[in-house]
């Protein structure tokens, strides 16, 4: 039992938003473009994108592919948590949103977040790599979705205006 001991590992100017673990490392997100990850706990290392993202939420897919949603219309995906590589799939540019959260069940990766409108959205990807629009503004819903989980052979999407949206498959 008793209390864990933290300790505080490192410092910067970008909040964070989101830590996930696989692959024996962890990877964390944040604000203006901002990833850091650590293979050993104790070390923490900034990763370097080319391009602008504020991510809102990171996920270590069973596939061994890290995600990072981000606002803007990006989601960026690494192998290894260091080197990352913003999705270019053409329903990210055409919806255009900003993505709230991410997770990964049953062999797939859903984002959620809203799109101009505003309009909640939902996205799905096998691979992390390559994504299209899985709801948009379906049964006259407004709003956004912030969050989403999976759960007894179920995904379920929460968000503002009292929306709840349930997928047996994402």
């Amino acid at each position: 039992g008793g209390n864990p001991d933290w300790v505080r590992e490192m410092t910067g100017l970008a909040g964070l938003n989101a830590i996930t673990y696989g692959k024996t490392t962890y990877v964390a997100v944040g604000n203006d473009g901002t990833i850091w990850y650590s293979t050993n706990n104790a070390t923490w290392q900034e990763a370097v994108i080319s391009g602008y993202a504020s991510f809102n939420a990171v996920e270590y897919g069973g596939n061994g592919r890290f995600v990072a949603v981000a606002t803007e219309g990006t989601i960026w995906y690494s192998d290894d948590g260091a080197k990352w590589t913003e999705s270019l799939s053409p329903d990210l540019e055409l919806y255009d949103p900003d993505f709230y959260d991410v997770i990964y069940a049953q062999g797939v990766f859903i984002a959620v977040g809203v799109s101009i409108g505003p309009v909640p959205t939902i996205f799905s990807s096998i691979d992390g790599e390559s994504w299209r629009v899985s709801l948009y503004g379906q049964y006259g819903l407004s709003g956004s979705f912030e969050s989403i989980a999976y759960g007894n052979n179920s995904f379920v999407a929460v968000g503002t205006n009292g929306n709840i949206y349930v997928s047996n498959d994402g």
